[in-house]
């Protein structure tokens, strides 16, 4: 999907991947564009940073890092709920990727 963009833009996107923290970050990177403006982004295990109440599981502090310092910081999602340990965004609008990965892979 991500190579091809075939089935882009994406209403709905439900990340569960690896739990290693970079590879959060590049799931982040190279999915989140394919998300139309208004579409829903939903990353599995990534609550710990939250009030949540104790008997909720939170998720893993490696995701829930990512997201906090990949996903928060964007200025096109915004974090609407989480429920347990899934945190649902919404994009509220287009950004032009290549020139923000261009940048980061340069600098």
């Amino acid at each position: 999907i991500f190579e091809t963009g075939e089935y882009a833009p994406l209403d709905l996107l439900y990340i569960d991947g690896s739990h290693a923290y970079e590879d959060v970050e590049q799931d982040i990177k190279n999915y989140a564009p394919l998300l139309k403006k208004g579409g829903i982004l939903v990353m599995d295990d990534a609550s710990c940073f939250l009030n949540m109440p104790e008997e909720c599981w939170p998720g893993i502090l490696s995701v829930s890092g990512a997201v906090r310092d990949f996903l928060e910081t964007r200025d096109d999602f915004v974090h609407c709920f989480a429920i347990g340990h899934n945190r649902v965004f919404l994009k509220t609008k287009e950004r032009n990727e290549q020139t923000i990965q261009g940048a980061s892979k340069d600098g």
